[in-house]
C-alpha cells in the first residue's frame, strides 16, 4: 500500500519533471497501469539530474527565528524556480499562499541574491506565526516544478521558542534531557559492533551516556564517580568485538572500568597503579601556549577480541581482554607524546602517532600485535599539532594523518589544516588535502573510499574523497551553543550511514546522516537554563548576586539569592547581552554590572531594579569599586574608564596597552591591578589614576576567559593564576613574579583555575578549579596545595564570609552554589539556582 501511494504521488507530479527533462516525456496515464514505465521515467529523471551536474535540492535545516516569530526552512541550494512550489506538512499538501491568518511561504531573500531557503509567516507579509495554525513540529517536504521532490525533513521547534496557534501537541525534548543526570565534557565515543548503542564517557561529570541509535535518545547513564577519591575522569573507551564489554579508561582514578553491556553496569575495575612518570609527563605537556595533554580517546581491540590497546602519556598499554588485566606496558622514547593510534584491518600491526620536542614533524611506532614488540619507528616531516589523528587504508598501504588542532583554540587559521597521505612503504607523504578548522579525528567509510574528519574550530564535518585525493563535501552543523564547535571523536554505524560525534564543549553528541549530508539531531547531556559564572556578595553578607548567561535562552541575567533561605528572590533579564563583571558599593546600596554590550547597569539592591545605565563605548569586562566608594574602575576592551561615584562622571580614561580581563584592588584601595590578555598585569595608582608599573608574564598568556587575581590582606603579594593550572605569586613592591605554583590535580594537568580568594587572615588561598570540579586549598606560608574540596560541576567564582567560616562557590554547569564549611573543608549544602 505504501509503495502504491509513493508511485501515485510520483506520477501525479511527474509532469513538472517533463518540463525540465524532455527525455522523460511519456504518457502519464501509463504510470497508473505500469510500474515498469514509472521506474523508467524515474531512472531517466535521475540520469538527467546526473547529466546536468546539479545536486538534488534538499532541506538541510528548519529553524525558529525568534525576532520574526517565523520559521526558516534552509535549503542546500536555490533551484532557480519560483513560484509554483507545493508544500506538504506531515504528508498533507497545504497552500503556500493562504489568506489573512493562514501561512504564507516566501523566499528568504530577493531571487537575484539568490535566496538560501524559505520563510514561513502569514499575511500581512511578513507577520509572525503566533496566531496561525502551523505546527511547531512534524515533517515538511516540497515539490519544485522542473526539479522534483525535496527530502522529507523532520523538525521539532517547541523547545526553541516556537509558539503558534496550532493545536498539534509537540513533545518537549527538554523534559527528556532533564530526566537524567548531567554530562560534562564528552571526551570519547564508542559504538557497539551491531550499531545499536553508542557510549559516550564524560570527562568532568564522571559518567558514561548510553544512546539508543534507533531513537537517538539517552537510555541510561552509568555513574563512575566512585571509581576513585578524585572521581573517575573517563577519557577513552572501546567495545569488544563480541559487544559484551565496554572498556572505559579513567584518568583521575588511574583504572579501567569494565562494563557489562548487557546490563550497562560496572562489572570490575582494572587498576593501572600509580605512575609518577605519567603524571610528570602530563604536567610537562601542559604549557599555557599548548593546552592540555590531549591523550587519545579510544581503545582498540584485535579482531579476535583477545587483546586491547590504549596509550597513556609515556607508554602503550596492552591488555588481556579474556582475563581483564594488564598484560604489559611498552614505553616510548623520552619526550614522545602520543596523539592517536590505528590498527590494521587484519589486526597484525598497530600504529601509534605522536610528536617529540624539537621536532617539526611527527613520529610513528609500529607494534607487532602477535608478539607485542615494536618492530619499526619512523618519522614523517610534516607539522602536526595537539590532538592530531590517524587512520589506515583497508589494504594497510596508506596512513592518513591530520594536522591536528591549533595551538590557539577555535582559530581555524592557526593550524596547518591538512590531511596527509603517507605511503607506508616509502614512509613519505604522497598527497595533501586541505581541510580547514584544525582537523582532529578521522573515520573511514566501510568501503575505505572516504574519510570523515572532525575539526576543533569549524562547524562542519568534512568528507574527504580518498580515491581522488580531494575534499568532497562539508556538512555544516547549525544551531549549536555559543558557536563552540570542538568535535573531538567520532564513530560510524556499521553500514556507514550515520556518524556520531562527541562535542566537547557542547556537552553532547551530534548525529549526522551521511547520505543526506545533514545533522539529524543534537543530543545534549547538559541543558542549561542560567549558567552562572560570576558572583558578588553584599557587604552585610545577606545576598549574593549571580551573573548568568544561558545560550539556550540567548539572554543574560542577574540572579539575587537570599543566603539565609537559599532561594532566588529576583531575576533581572539582560536581553541579548551578558554581564562580564560586577561589584557592590561599600554601603551595599548599589550593584554596578558591566555588560558586553558596552554599558554599566546601576541596580538598586533594595528593589533589585535598574536605576541607571551608563554608556561606556566599548565592551565591559569587569567593574571594581574602591573601598571608600568614591570611584568605580570600568574595564573596557582597550581602556580603563574611571567613574566618579555617585555622580557617574567620567574622570579619565587610561590606555591599558592590552585587552583587560579582570581587576583587583589592594585592601587599602591605593592600587588597582588589571590582568591583560597576553600582556601581563597593569598597575594603576588610584590616587593619580595613572599607570604605576607592570608585571610581565613569564610566558604570554593567551586566554580570553577570566583569570584568578587577588591581593593578600597586607598588600604584599598578588596571586595571579591562568589556564592551565599555574599560579604566579607576584611581589607587589618589585612588580616581579617570585614563585610559580602548579595547582593541577595529582593526576591530570588541565583543571583550569578560574577564581581565587584569600581567607581573612591570609593564611589560606582558595582557588576554584573549573575543569576539576573542586576547590584547591593553598597554604600561603609554604605555597603548597594542602587539600582539594569537591564542589559542583565547573566552579567559576567564589566569595568568603568575613569570619572565614563559609565559602560560597558558584558552579557554571551544575547551575548551583556549593556552600562550603571551611572549618571542616567540606560542602555543607547546595543551593540550586535554576528558575
Amino acid at each position: 500500500m505504501l509503495g502504491d501511494r509513493r508511485i501515485s504521488n510520483f506520477c501525479a507530479h511527474a509532469e513538472g519533471w517533463f518540463i525540465h527533462y524532455p527525455l522523460a516525456r511519456v504518457s502519464l496515464r501509463s504510470c497508473w497501469g505500469s510500474m515498469e514505465i514509472c521506474l523508467l521515467i524515474f531512472g531517466l529523471f535521475l540520469f538527467s539530474s546526473w547529466a546536468s551536474g546539479e545536486s538534488p535540492v534538499r532541506i538541510v535545516d528548519v529553524r525558529w527565528v525568534e525576532m520574526m516569530h517565523a520559521i526558516h526552512v534552509v535549503l542546500n541550494r536555490w533551484p532557480g524556480v519560483w513560484p509554483g512550489w507545493r508544500m506538504y506538512l506531515d504528508g498533507v499538501e497545504i497552500p503556500m499562499e493562504g489568506p489573512r491568518g493562514r501561512p504564507v511561504i516566501r523566499p528568504d531573500a530577493p531571487l537575484e541574491k539568490p535566496p538560501t531557503g524559505l520563510f514561513v509567516g502569514t499575511h500581512p507579509w511578513y507577520t509572525g506565526l503566533d496566531n496561525v495554525d502551523f505546527p511547531c513540529c512534524g515533517t515538511v517536504q516540497f515539490f519544485i516544478p522542473g526539479v522534483g521532490w525535496t527530502n522529507v525533513f523532520s523538525y521539532n521547534l517547541r523547545d526553541l521558542g516556537c509558539r503558534t496557534a496550532s493545536t498539534k501537541s509537540c513533545p518537549s525534548e527538554v523534559e527528556h534531557w532533564t530526566s537524567y543526570p548531567r554530562g560534562d565534557q564528552p571526551w570519547a565515543i564508542a559504538i557497539s559492533p551491531d550499531g545499536s548503542k553508542v557510549y559516550v564517557p564524560c570527562w568532568m561529570s564522571d559518567n558514561v551516556f548510553v544512546i539508543d541509535t534507533k531513537s537517538n535518545r539517552v537510555i541510561k547513564v552509568i555513574d563512575l564517580s566512585g571509581a576513585g577519591p578524585d572521581g573517575a575522569g573517563p577519557r577513552a573507551a572501546g567495545v569488544t568485538p563480541d559487544g559484551k564489554k565496554l572498556y572505559v579508561f579513567n584518568a583521575r582514578s588511574a583504572n579501567i572500568a569494565v562494563i557489562d553491556t548487557a546490563t550497562d553496569q560496572v562489572a570490575r575495575t582494572i587498576s593501572l597503579g600509580i605512575r609518577e612518570a605519567e603524571i610528570s609527563a602530563a604536567r610537562a605537556r601542559a604549557a599555557p601556549t599548548t593546552g592540555d595533554p590531549h591523550r587519545p580517546a579510544k581503545v582498540l581491540f584485535t579482531p579476535d577480541g583477545r587483546r586491547a590497546y590504549a596509550v597513556l602519556y609515556t607508554s602503550l598499554l596492552v591488555l588481556d581482554v579474556e582475563q581483564d588485566k594488564v598484560l604489559t606496558r611498552k614505553y616510548f622514547a623520552p619526550g614522545f607524546f602520543p596523539f592517536d593510534l590505528a590498527l590494521s584491518r587484519d589486526g597484525r600491526r598497530l600504529y601509534i602517532g605522536g610528536t617529540q620536542p624539537e621536532q617539526t614533524g611527527s613520529r610513528f611506532y609500529v607494534l607487532d600485535t602477535a608478539f607485542n614488540f615494536f618492530v619499526d619507528e619512523f618519522e614523517v616531516g610534516v607539522p602536526v599539532q595537539g590532538r592530531a589523528g590517524i587512520a589506515l587504508s583497508l589494504d594497510g598501504q596508506i596512513l592518513y594523518l591530520s594536522s591536528g588542532d591549533p595551538f590557539i583554540l577555535y582559530d581555524p587559521a592557526a593550524a596547518h589544516n591538512k590531511i596527509y597521505f603517507v605511503d607506508l612503504r616509502r614512509k613519505a607523504v604522497v598527497k595533501e588535502v586541505e581541510v580547514n578548522g584544525g582537523p582532529l579525528r578521522m573515520h573511514l567509510s566501510p568501503d575505505g573510499n572516504k574519510a570523515y574528519v572532525v575539526t576543533m574550530a569549524s562547524p562542519e564535518l568534512h568528507v574527504v574523497d580518498l580515491v581522488n585525493g580531494r575534499l568532497e563535501a562539508t556538512i555544516r552543523m547549525g544551531g549549536l551553543r555559543g558557536g563552540l564547535t570542538d568535535k573531538v571523536e567520532l564513530v560510524l554505524t556499521p553500514d556507514g550511514r550515520y556518524a556520531y560525534i562527541a562535542a566537547l564543549d557542547q556537552d553532547g553528541v551530534m548525529v549526522v546522516d551521511l547520505m543526506e549530508q545533514r545533522m539529524l539531531k543534537f543530543i545534549p547531556f547538559n541543558y542549561f537554563l542560567v549558567q552562572p559564572y560570576l558572583m558578588t556578595m553584599t557587604p552585610d553578607e545577606t545576598r549574593l548576586y549571580i551573573s548568568c548567561y544561558a545560550h539556550e535562552r540567548r539572554d543574560g541575567s542577574i540572579l539575587a539569592v537570599d543566603i539565609s533561605s537559599g532561594k532566588v528572590v529576583a531575576e533581572l533579564i539582560v536581553p541579548h547581552d551578558s554581564v562580564n563583571g560586577s561589584d557592590v558599593t561599600p554601603d551595599g546600596r548599589f550593584l554596578y554590572a558591566g555588560l558586553a554590550g558596552g554599558k554599566v547597569l546601576v541596580i538598586e539592591t533594595n528593589t533589585n531594579r535598574v536605576v541607571q545605565e551608563i554608556a561606556i563605548g566599548e565592551s565591559v569586562s569587569d567593574v571594581a569599586i574602591t573601598p571608600d566608594g568614591r570611584k568605580a574602575y570600568v574595564l573596557g576592551e582597550q581602556y580603563v574608564h574611571v567613574l566618579e561615584l555617585p555622580t557617574h562622571r567620567k574622570i579619565t580614561t587610561i590606555a591599558a596597552g592590552g585587552k583587560p580581563q579582570v581587576a583587583a584592588l589592594s585592601p587599602d584601595g591605593t592600587l588597582l591591578f588589571v590582568a591583560l590578555n597576553r600582556g601581563g598585569i597593569l598597575c594603576i595608582s588610584t590616587s593619580t589614576d595613572k599607570t604605576a608599573g607592570r608585571v610581565e608574564p613569564p610566558a604570554p598568556i593567551v586566554v580570553e576567559a577570566k583569570v584568578p587575581l587577588t591581593v593578600s590582606p597586607e598588600g604584599r603579594y598578588l596571586y595571579w593564576g591562568y589556564f592551565y593550572d599555574f599560579l604566579h605569586i607576584v611581589d607587589v613592591a618589585t612588580r616581579r613574579v617570585i614563585w610559580t605554583l602548579h595547582i593541577g590535580a595529582r593526576w591530570e594537568a588541565d583543571c583550569a583555575p578560574t577564581a581565587a580568594v584569600l581567607s581573612p587572615d591570609g593564611a589560606k588561598l582558595y582557588v576554584t578549579m573549573h575543569d576539576g570540579n573542586y576547590l584547591a586549598v593553598i597554604d600561603t606560608r609554604t605555597w603548597r596545595v594542602t587539600n582539594t574540596i569537591k564542589v559542583g560541576m565547573a566552579p567559576t567564582d567564589l566569595v568568603i564570609t568575613r569570619d572565614g567560616r563559609w565559602a560560597y562557590v558558584v558552579n557554571f554547569q551544575s547551575e548551583d552554589i556549593s556552600v562550603v564549611d571551611l572549618s571542616t573543608q567540606s560542602v555543607a549544602r547546595s543551593i540550586p539556582i535554576r528558575p
